[in-house]
């Protein structure tokens, strides 16, 4: 998609749920039911245009409400990234076990590596006390060498 964005500013969205909205909007609109998607893709605006384009063409516009979510397009942040890293944090765990992981990221001589990983912990010495989480251990591990970003697999570092 990004691709497609690159050679048309207009692009960079899944065009067949336009054509898919344009089959399911009146019904969807008669019988109030409310569609939600990740078909915008690298271009959140324009789906929710297009879409509104085809309320419009097919009568509807003023009567559908269309909403989008951004925030998570790192292009115009790239080169601080590349500059000063990024790290990726994930959650992961149940009631008795909870783990909290964040890999850094650094780019040197143009590519990317990971060479941090830090690890916390958190577990129950009694689960019948009520307090799920009272333990808390954390773990640092340094990556040396550090990891080219291409040969990277996350779950390699879960617990």
């Amino acid at each position: 998609m990004q691709k497609q964005r690159s050679r048309n500013a207009n692009a960079g969205y899944a065009k067949d749920f336009v054509s898919l909205m344009r089959e399911i909007l009146p019904d969807c609109v008669e019988k109030n039911i409310k569609v939600l998607s990740n078909a915008g893709g690298v271009n959140v605006e324009g789906c929710a245009n297009s879409i509104a384009d085809v309320a419009k063409e097919i009568g509807l516009s003023g009567k559908v409400k269309i909403g989008v979510v951004t925030g998570d397009d790192i292009l115009p942040r790239l080169d601080e990234f590349l500059e000063k890293g990024f790290e990726i944090k994930i959650d992961w765990g149940g009631s008795l076990y909870h783990y909290e992981i964040q890999y850094n990221f650094r780019c040197k001589e143009k590519k990317i590596y990971l060479y941090k990983v830090k690890t916390e912990s958190f577990s129950t010495k009694n689960p019948d006390s009520g307090n799920y989480l009272d333990k808390k251990e954390t773990k640092v591990t340094k990556i040396e060498p550090n990891l080219p970003i291409e040969k990277f697999v996350m779950t390699d570092y879960l617990q």
